[in-house]
């Protein structure tokens, strides 16, 4: 089981991914589908250190909007709030009824969450996102799916840094960074194993689509193959 303070270390040295270029397109991706505008009110589901928002902000410093972000970690909301001034956090289990009122938010993001809360859980937690969401909100979903490969991740973030940077500023980088990389994707192994042997499971194929109609969302989008091939995004309209 991994334990509060199995994700303390995790979230220590989480934002290495934000140099990783495959989680960075992840990160896009999820944006470009939000079609987000000026005034939207946002939920980031399961936010961790709040590298949604930063990315949104740096990608999109024009929009005036509201980002609320939820996480059940505390040492990620520290990270969150450290990161960018005036957050708008709160301490929250997604398993649990989520504290807004009906029709809330313009847009749902929720990514890398799901697969990390018990499998009678999940279609609890979507029905409740469809009961915050506005009447044509639209949710953007992303989980990694069964057969997650954190080294397919690695090889590729490596062969997209060398063809941007070249051989030199590569491993220039790479050497400075090699600590919080090689944690990162140990504590990745670690939730690999969960999911394999433990209380965690990947998505299946389709799995999200078919529980966001469950759900009552509509207008569900195919699976759409992100993060290196090792993850699914779907997207839904309420």
């Amino acid at each position: 089981m991994l334990d509060n303070n199995f994700w303390k270390k995790y979230f220590q040295v989480y934002d290495v991914l934000n140099i990783v270029i495959p989680y960075q397109e992840l990160l896009d991706a999820i944006i470009k589908e939000a079609e987000i505008k000026d005034g939207d009110v946002i939920l980031d589901a399961g936010c961790g250190t709040g590298n949604f928002e930063l990315r949104l902000k740096k990608d999109k410093p024009e929009l005036k909007i509201k980002v609320i972000g939820l996480e059940n970690c505390v040492d990620g909301l520290e990270i969150y709030k450290k990161k960018i001034k005036g957050a708008n956090v709160r301490l929250a289990d997604l398993t649990e009824k989520l504290p807004f009122e009906n029709n809330y938010f313009d847009k749902i993001i929720s990514n890398n969450v799901l697969f990390t809360i018990a499998h009678e859980k999940r279609l609890d937690i979507l029905e409740e996102f469809h009961r915050v969401l506005k009447p044509g909100g639209k949710i953007i979903i992303s989980n990694v799916i069964c057969g997650f490969s954190a080294f397919k991740v690695f090889v590729d973030m490596i062969k997209k840094e060398i063809d941007k940077f070249g051989y030199l500023q590569f491993f220039s980088l790479f050497f400075k960074m090699f600590v919080p990389v090689m944690k990162i994707f140990y504590y990745s192994s670690l939730i690999k194993k969960e999911c394999d042997f433990g209380d965690f499971r990947f998505m299946d194929e389709g799995e999200q689509a078919r529980k966001l109609e469950k759900a009552g969302f509509k207008n569900i989008s195919e699976d759409k193959i992100v993060y290196v091939g090792q993850a699914i995004l779907n997207i839904a309209e309420k």
